[in-house]
């Protein structure tokens, strides 16, 4: 609780909002969000601990007791999250350190990944490959969060 009282209590839902988007448009990125994909997400939640990012691990903790049977994925446009997710960009740049934006973003982008590779193919996970749409999704969150 003690981030959110850096941000509005607008800004902190739309922060908040950020590892749920991420999962939905990552794992809906080849239009089926399957059992593996939620697991992983839901993995990450519980493991949110591991998170060397206190803002990360308040956001995290936040889901998973809003969330305790998995994210319930929004009816928001893709093309909105991406707007959303450069809104966020701004507000941490305004509201926390830089190192602290760039931690969580990177966190961010370590929870796109570890969705993605979920549902990946591989031999015994050797190999494993993100689909191209996981990809392209990946990319665009790079881009719109300004991921260095």
């Amino acid at each position: 609780m003690i981030f959110e009282k850096l941000f509005t209590p607008v800004e902190w839902q739309l922060i908040k909002s950020v590892p749920v988007w991420i999962f939905q448009i990552v794992a809906g990125a080849d239009q089926q969000i399957d059992k593996k994909e939620i697991k992983a997400f839901l993995k990450e939640l519980q493991e949110a601990d591991y998170y060397r990012e206190p803002l990360v691990r308040e956001i995290l903790f936040s889901i998973a007791k809003e969330y305790p049977s998995g994210p319930q994925t929004q009816s928001i446009s893709y093309e909105q999250i991406l707007r959303d997710l450069e809104q966020v960009h701004k507000i941490l740049h305004h509201r926390v350190t830089p190192e602290q934006a760039d931690n969580f973003k990177k966190d961010m982008l370590l929870i796109a990944q570890q969705v993605a590779q979920a549902s990946s193919s591989g031999i015994l996970s050797f190999g494993t490959r993100i689909c191209p749409e996981e990809e392209n999704v990946i990319d665009n969150i790079i881009k719109a969060l300004h991921i260095e």
